[in-house]
């Protein structure tokens, strides 16, 4: 109780100072659509989802080296895709192997993953990147080629 003596006056200077409480108006349903309890106070309008579904957007650092832009054949048409902005595990299918190639800019050899996307396309990008994009395929994919290893030097 001793830590909440100037609390009262704290919140009223600050309300003040932002310009006032702020007041939440209740949306109104459309037909059709389920009725939600009121939002808590705590919950600001950017944290809230819309209907549920879909995923929330995240920012990236922009870094043009995190998401470039992939060509690929599919039914004999070229065309051009880029993987998507934010988190990529929900996106990634699987990470099919690591290999170490050449930079063609800087000729120095560095580490890229080869990518299965959940819509068949193959991308490969540095480890660097798919750590940052996908974690938990990641992970999961160093788990099975170390489970993988283990097993067969038991044999």
């Amino acid at each position: 109780m001793r830590n909440r003596e100037g609390a009262k006056d704290l919140l009223t200077e600050y309300y003040e100072k932002v310009g006032g409480k702020p007041k939440f108006a209740p949306k109104k349903s459309t037909p059709g659509e389920k009725k939600r309890k009121a939002q808590s106070a705590s919950s600001t309008p950017a944290e809230t989802k819309g209907t549920g579904r879909g995923r929330k957007k995240t920012k990236t650092d922009g870094d043009s080296e995190a998401t470039p832009e992939v060509s690929s054949q599919r039914n004999g048409k070229e065309d051009k895709w880029e993987p998507p902005k934010g988190s990529w595990d929900d996106e990634v299918m699987n990470i099919d192997a690591l290999e170490e190639l050449p930079n063609p800019n800087t000729g120095e050899r560095e580490r890229y993953a080869f990518v299965v996307w959940n819509n068949g396309r193959k991308t490969h990008h540095q480890i660097r990147v798919i750590h940052q994009k996908a974690p938990q395929k990641v992970r999961t994919f160093l788990r099975q080629l170390l489970l993988t290893r283990v097993l067969t030097s038991y044999r």
